[in-house]
């Protein structure tokens, strides 16, 4: 949804910048893409270009949760359980949102309680 909204607003003569994790879709024309990995890079490249724009849409959110601790090689079987503990990602919206002009419009969506809706922090 993300890649159609781009190029959706490149064609209405917009400056498009868009932030995305790691997908296989071809770059839109015209469009400045930011390639990304995790939610905090998300964050900071989105934070970096929110400052002078005008509008920002928020098709997904990267991720509620992440593991608490990240190993850097696979872990071998020892014959124990193992238990992972995940910590809550940073809501970017929710973020930015805090800190936004009057002046810029923030679109997000989300899907809380399988209702579909679309938001506009205050």
């Amino acid at each position: 949804m993300g890649f159609a909204i781009a190029a959706a607003a490149k064609a209405a003569g917009w400056t498009v910048d868009l932030v995305s994790g790691p997908v296989a879709l071809p770059e839109p024309a015209g469009v400045m893409l930011y390639p990304v990995v995790t939610a905090d890079e998300m964050l900071r490249q989105t934070d970096a270009l929110f400052g002078p724009c005008d509008v920002l849409i928020m098709t997904a959110a990267v991720s509620d949760w992440r593991p608490k601790v990240m190993h850097p090689q696979k872990l071998k079987k020892d014959g124990t359980g193992l238990t992972v503990e995940f910590e809550p990602v940073p809501d970017i919206l929710a973020t930015l949102a805090q800190r936004r002009r009057p002046d810029q419009l923030l679109v997000g969506f989300a899907r809380r309680d399988g209702e579909r809706r679309s938001q506009r922090p205050r």
